[in-house]
């Protein structure tokens, strides 16, 4: 079995498939100094692991305060599994978030953890086409990112990606008022591979479909642009989840989160 840390050539290798490496490349290029990666190799067989400082992420910082570590696995094997699971840091807490059954088989076999959440990633199954309601902003208002606050889109984050191009907002105005009724954003996760999210309906708006027009109008942007969309959604969210199945997205990876508390004992 070879292992390797060499960065660059771990990160080539993922982006070969970036929407099935999407989880482990978005972190690798959004925290590059808060981030490791090792590979393992075995004929045929690859596997990659990436650390990243808990710390350094706002999610899980919030979600998981008593985790030094945040462990991301992507492996062909649950043997390369194992071995690299090994070079996870156990002393302060760890979370690992898992897309692949050999991942959650080695896993499993190593260590008493609890499974806390999960997110389902979807993606266009078929073309889509604008609706001409819909705003397609990279300079968005006051009063949509008041509503892309409402699902966590801090615009202090938000507005450096919409400068350099990387993100852009849709936004649904009331006829009335003028004013923001419904909104999403898209953003670059890594390469060609964007993820909508932000998605929010005005209270008094919704049960009237606006979300699907804005995340529709989205979609279409993305695929004019050569773009793969990504629809992130916890599975604590059943009207996300309707929407994904609404607008016929095709489901390409659930992530688990799996919690270990400190001073975890390997078997």
């Amino acid at each position: 079995m070879e292992l390797s840390n060499d960065r660059a050539a771990i990160i080539a290798r993922l982006a070969a498939d970036p929407l099935e490496n999407v989880v482990l490349l978005k972190h690798l290029t959004a925290y590059p100094e808060a981030t490791r990666a090792l590979s393992a190799a075995e004929g045929d067989e690859n596997a990659t692991l990436v650390l990243l400082n808990a710390a350094a992420s706002p999610y899980d910082r919030a979600t998981y305060p008593e985790a030094d570590v945040v462990a991301f696995l992507a492996s062909d094997s649950e043997v390369l599994s194992g071995h690299l699971l090994r070079h996870v840091p156990l002393g302060g807490g760890a979370v690992f978030k898992l897309a692949r059954d050999a991942d959650r088989a080695a896993l499993a076999g190593m260590l008493a953890t609890t499974r806390t959440t999960a997110f389902h990633s979807f993606t266009a199954a078929a073309a889509h086409e604008r609706d001409p309601s819909v705003r397609v902003t990279r300079q968005p208002r006051d009063d949509d990112y008041a509503l892309l606050a409402m699902q966590g889109h801090d615009r202090a984050v938000l507005e450096p990606l919409l400068v350099a191009g990387d993100a852009f907002v849709c936004a649904l105005d009331d006829p009335g008022s003028g004013a923001a009724a419904a909104v999403c954003c898209a953003f670059v996760n890594h390469g060609p591979v964007h993820e909508i999210g932000g998605v929010f309906t005005r209270p008094d708006r919704r049960g009237q479909g606006l979300a699907p027009r804005v995340v529709t109008t989205a979609l279409a942007v993305l695929r004019e642009n050569g773009h793969s969309a990504r629809y992130n959604v916890e599975e604590t969210n059943p009207g996300s989840l309707r929407l994904a199945a609404r607008l016929g997205l095709r489901h390409f990876l659930t992530l688990t989160h799996h919690t270990a508390p400190k001073a975890t004992i390997v078997v």
